[in-house]
């Protein structure tokens, strides 16, 4: 290496935790655990709340790493993507990096080497199950970085691939919401095609029926329940546990089941109360039930028909108890035609997922290796990505 790698200590350069003085009783962004997801790079707020002392404070652009187990094991690492200051779990640590030592989302991709995160493990103190990371071990760990300039090289490549998450993510959630509406506006506020001309007996559509859900779903056995220990870091065939929307591992061999486009599977996370449409051959890890449809029901309309029950906090049921539930059947030509207008959105939520889930495999074999300084940046002529003139703005 040409540029000079120097040596610091962590907690020389950051701000571990900076100093924030969030407004008195004023709404402001709050940000809880849950809502880290590991693959993404940022996270955002979906509620405001009039800012608690007992909890973290942060500002945008601020990383926000989980210190207890195991939202630590888990990867429970972000940058908070919010309007001004915010605040959140206690069970975060705020980083925020020293302008004239390290560049903020060069900070981010450090915070989430194994280096840093297995030591900030090995550092746990606590009693069993409520184990914290300890900050002052952190800030003493010795870490080696290159010169800013090749930090945000570093950082721009890695960031352009969690922009092409971000904007993947964006795309599925627009299709989403599209599918979600149609049903609702169908079968919920029974706005469907042709409900002027259509005769309702009780408020309810005539010629539709009252089953319940376990009438209309063939639950499909399990096969072999795949655990960490199993997976590989190199392999094609995609694990999923009840999270649903990520992928839990892969291993390489035979899948337990064989999903396509034409033959796809619902899968629901039995305390997750999640669910997933697999399009393409998998296995399975714990808590996580496979499901087809029964008889004439088209299975994209089975799949909102049950996520319909699971949507409010108040209303979530495991499967068991989900299974008993009374649903509204309408008539087949509209089980038809929804199932044919839904479909293709969802083939092509199911592409995005694969391009999310490539782009997040080559960013993480490529994060180690820049930060190693065993992959050169130094001689790149280097394009910033939107996100990180946003953030020097």
């Amino acid at each position: 290496m040409s540029d000079i790698w120097k040596e610091y200590k962590f907690g020389d350069l950051v701000y571990f935790p900076p100093k924030i003085s969030p407004p008195k009783n004023k709404v402001i962004p709050f940000i809880d655990m849950e809502l880290i997801n590991p693959s993404y790079r940022y996270v955002t707020n979906e509620i405001s709340k009039k800012f608690s002392g007992s909890a973290s404070k942060f500002e945008n652009n601020d990383v926000l790493f989980a210190r207890i187990t195991p939202s630590l094991e888990n990867r429970k690492i972000a940058q908070a993507k919010i309007n001004g200051i915010g605040f959140g779990s206690t069970e975060f640590f705020v980083l925020r990096a020293k302008k004239s030592l390290c560049d903020q989302n060069y900070l981010y991709y450090l915070a989430k080497t194994d280096y840093i995160v297995e030591n900030a493990i090995n550092s746990f103190v606590g009693a069993s199950g409520r184990q914290r990371a300890d900050d002052k071990f952190i800030k003493r760990l010795k870490v080696k970085i290159p010169p800013l300039p090749t930090q945000r090289k570093i950082a721009a490549i890695l960031s352009a691939y969690d922009d092409l998450i971000e904007n993947n993510n964006k795309r599925i959630s627009i299709l989403e919401n599209t599918a979600e509406q149609i049903y609702k506006e169908w079968f919920l506020r029974f706005r469907f095609p042709g409900y002027k001309k259509t005769k309702f007996i009780k408020g309810i559509p005539e010629g539709w029926e009252v089953k319940k859900v376990k009438d209309v779903v063939n639950r499909k056995t399990f096969g072999k329940i795949y655990r960490e220990s199993d997976l590989e870091s190199e392999g094609s065939v995609i694990v999923i546990d009840q999270s649903v929307k990520e992928y839990f591992g892969f291993y390489e061999g035979k899948p337990e089941h064989l999903a396509s486009e034409d033959d796809p599977y619902i899968l629901f996370g039995d305390h997750s109360c999640k669910m997933l449409i697999m399009t393409e051959p998998f296995s399975l890890s714990e808590n996580v039930i496979p499901i087809k449809a029964k008889d004439n029901i088209p299975l994209y309309f089975l799949f909102y028909l049950i996520k319909s029950l699971v949507t409010t906090t108040e209303y979530k049921r495991h499967w068991t108890e989900l299974s008993t539930k009374e649903v509204f059947i309408p008539s087949e030509y509209l089980r038809i035609e929804f199932n044919e207008i839904v479909k293709p959105l969802l083939i092509q939520i199911n592409s995005y997922k694969k391009i999310i889930r490539n782009l997040s495999k080559t960013r993480d074999f490529l994060l180690p290796r820049f930060l190693s300084g065993k992959l050169s940046v130094e001689n790149l002529d280097i394009k910033f990505p939107p996100s990180m003139e946003e953030i020097d703005a």
